[in-house]
């Protein structure tokens, strides 16, 4: 079963990624983990009253969402749990996924302390995670999805299974993956894309290659995305590889607050 983690401020921003975690991996064979922090409490042995007091307004929260989420439902099982947790967003997320195994972590880019405030937390939660993240944009709508653009750095995938989030999604939807490679202003062009790498983890699913010409990745990529019919940009992320000025900070923020699509984050 496909464990889910879901950061939530109860903000409508955060409810649509809730609702796209449902739509893109179902009831059946998915368990769908709701975390609400409290943010930076006092001490426990200092003011232990207001604590537990502040947790419980969290736990009825989150009570009244799985009740919602359960309504628009009716006769589905649903595999749903509820974490309060205290510290920022970030800490929260590295607490409860050191301590429990989750596949992955969805949440949304607006919430309840504006923009900037929710979309730093996605900023910081998809630049340092260390598992795939989904982060997706107060706009999404449930609806077919007929491709994927997949940023391609055109280096080898050591570990194909860093894909595998990719290629659920893919199936799932039964969409296609476009691998898009940014080409630098004045590099000489090099030969088309190939998939060569990991042709296996593909198998079963359209794919096609493409490049575009841009002096910043960001910005091409956005440019592709407003050009083309995807429902979902997907990146790898690499520490030291050619898409990691994405998530240098400044860059980082940028993309979670301004995606169109949900931005899917895998990690190598």
């Amino acid at each position: 079963m496909t464990r889910i983690l879901i950061p939530t401020d109860m903000s409508e921003g955060s409810r649509k990624a809730v609702l796209f975690a449902l739509d893109a991996y179902g009831f059946a064979e998915s368990e769908f983990i709701f975390l609400l922090t409290i943010g930076d409490a006092p001490k426990m042995g200092l003011f232990p009253e207001f604590n537990n007091h502040m947790k419980r307004l969290a736990q009825g929260e989150l009570d009244v969402l799985t009740a919602e989420i359960r309504a628009l439902y009716p006769g589905e099982t649903l595999h749903m749990d509820t974490v309060v947790g205290t510290g920022s967003v970030f800490a929260a997320v590295q607490e409860y996924t050191g301590a429990n195994p989750v596949d992955l972590v969805v949440m949304g880019t607006r919430g309840e302390g504006g923009a900037l405030r929710w979309g730093s937390n996605a900023e910081v939660v998809s630049r340092n995670s260390t598992g795939p993240v989904i982060v997706v944009p107060p706009d999404w709508e449930a609806g077919p999805i007929k491709k994927i653009l997949f940023a391609d750095d055109q280096e080898e995938v050591r570990d194909p299974k860093a894909l595998i989030p990719l290629v659920r999604l893919a199936k799932r939807y039964g969409a296609g993956v476009e691998f898009v490679h940014v080409m630098k202003e004045g590099e000489p062009t090099g030969p088309v894309p190939t998939l060569a790498p990991f042709p296996k983890v593909f198998q079963g699913i359209p794919c096609t290659s493409s490049s575009t010409v841009g002096s910043d990745v960001t910005e091409s990529l956005e440019r592709s995305l407003d050009s083309g019919d995807y429902g979902i940009l997907a990146v790898l992320h690499r520490r030291l590889g050619w898409l990691d000025g994405l998530f240098h900070r400044s860059v980082a923020k940028r993309m979670a607050l301004n995606t169109t699509v949900p931005l899917l984050v895998m990690y190598e």
